[in-house]
């Protein structure tokens, strides 16, 4: 009988050998990813992607696993939707952003997303209903900042106008 799939909760940056190997032998990972960023599509911890060797050329639209470096060598993991391709520089930017992230090198795409789980269902990154969800994203990118001051406007309104009164 073959041995059942195990979690291990680990950082990225720990298994970051392992994966690559497994990614390079044209194999697959899957992992959670943690934090707000890819909101509405991905929430923390319960949802999961599945993760294979990048394209020589991605397209826009698509969701990848890259490394953003910082002025002092650092590095941190990111996993948002390309958005832009610039003098052979990728710029991404997560579903739930207003800014997109400084533009990087095909060197630093570690993997890109071929399908992710959702509430215990799976979806493909090519169905129908995940092809009109990525153009949406791709083209509010632009406008995210206007109509996220635009909500925090009118949530503030509400809750002034209809705010309990306190004795």
């Amino acid at each position: 009988m073959p041995e059942p799939e195990r979690k291990i909760h680990t950082a990225l940056k720990e298994v970051e050998e392992v994966m690559l190997s497994k990614l390079s032998e044209g194999g697959s990972v899957t992992f959670s990813p943690k934090g707000t960023s890819m909101l509405p599509m991905l929430h923390s911890g319960t949802d999961s992607v599945t993760l294979i060797k990048p394209p020589d050329k991605p397209r826009k639209g698509t969701v990848a696993l890259f490394i953003l470096k910082d002025e002092k060598g650092g590095r941190r993991y990111a996993l948002h939707r390309l958005v832009g391709i610039k003098n052979d520089e990728y710029v991404f930017c997560g579903d739930n952003r207003i800014s997109c992230d400084p533009p990087v090198k095909y060197e630093d795409i570690i993997a890109v997303v071929s399908e992710f789980t959702r509430n215990g269902k799976r979806h493909g990154v090519n169905g129908f209903f995940y092809c009109v969800y990525k153009t949406f994203m791709l083209a509010t990118v632009r406008i995210r900042p206007f109509t996220n001051r635009f909500e925090r406007s009118v949530y503030s309104l509400w809750k002034r106008i209809f705010r309990k009164k306190t004795k």
